[in-house]
C-alpha cells in the first residue's frame, strides 16, 4: 500500500482508501500474469498431458504387438525346424529305400545327422557315404525284403503327407 500512497500522494490516497476500504490494491510489477494468459498456459499443459497419455497408450500397444510378433516368429522358427527335421527323416528314408534297407528305422537311427547337410532341393550331402559305410559294417540291414519294403514305402508316404500338412499350417 505504501507504493500506492507514493504514487497518488497522501490526499488522493486517503480518498481512494476511504472508497475501497480494507481491500488490497495490487500493482503490476511484471511478476503478475493476466488470468486469460494463465488459462491458456493451463490449457496447453492439459493438452500436452493428454497427448502424452495417448502416446503412452500407443507405445504400450506397440510393445504388446512386438511381443506377439516375437512369439509368432519363435513359433514359426520352431515349426520350420520341425519341417526341416521331417524333411531330413524323409530324405534319409528315401535314400535308405534306394539302398534296399530292410529296416529303415534302424538305419535312420544309425545315421549321424550332425554331419548331414540338407539342401533346399531335398538332397542330403554326406548321406550316401554313411549309407555305404553302414552297408559294409552292418550288411544284415540291407537286401531284398518285400514285406518290409512295402511297409517302409507306406511309412515314407505317410511322412511326406505329414510334412506337407505341417508346411500348409
Amino acid at each position: 500500500m505504501e507504493q500506492v500512497k507514493e504514487l497518488l500522494g497522501v490526499e488522493l490516497y486517503h480518498q481512494v482508501k476511504g472508497k475501497i476500504g480494507d481491500k488490497q490494491i495490487l500493482l503490476d510489477d511484471e511478476n503478475f500474469i493476466p488470468k486469460s494468459r494463465f488459462n491458456k498456459v493451463i490449457q496447453k499443459k492439459n493438452a500436452y498431458k493428454d497427448q502424452i497419455k495417448l502416446l503412452n497408450e500407443k507405445l504400450e500397444g506397440a510393445q504388446r504387438m512386438t511381443q506377439v510378433y516375437e512369439e509368432l516368429v519363435k513359433k514359426l522358427q520352431e515349426e520350420n525346424e520341425k519341417v526341416k527335421e521331417v524333411s531330413l527323416v524323409n530324405a534319409i528314408h528315401l535314400q535308405a529305400l534306394k539302398a534296399n534297407a530292410k529296416n529303415i528305422d534302424a538305419v535312420n537311427r544309425l545315421i549321424d545327422r550332425n554331419s548331414l547337410v540338407l539342401l533346399e532341393d531335398g538332397t542330403i550331402i554326406g548321406l550316401e557315404e554313411q549309407l555305404k559305410a553302414l552297408q559294409e559294417s552292418k550288411p544284415f540291414l540291407f537286401g531284398e525284403d518285400t514285406l518290409s519294403y512295402l511297409t517302409t514305402i507306406h511309412d515314407y508316404v505317410e511322412g511326406l503327407i505329414h510334412a506337407r500338412m505341417i508346411r500348409n499350417l
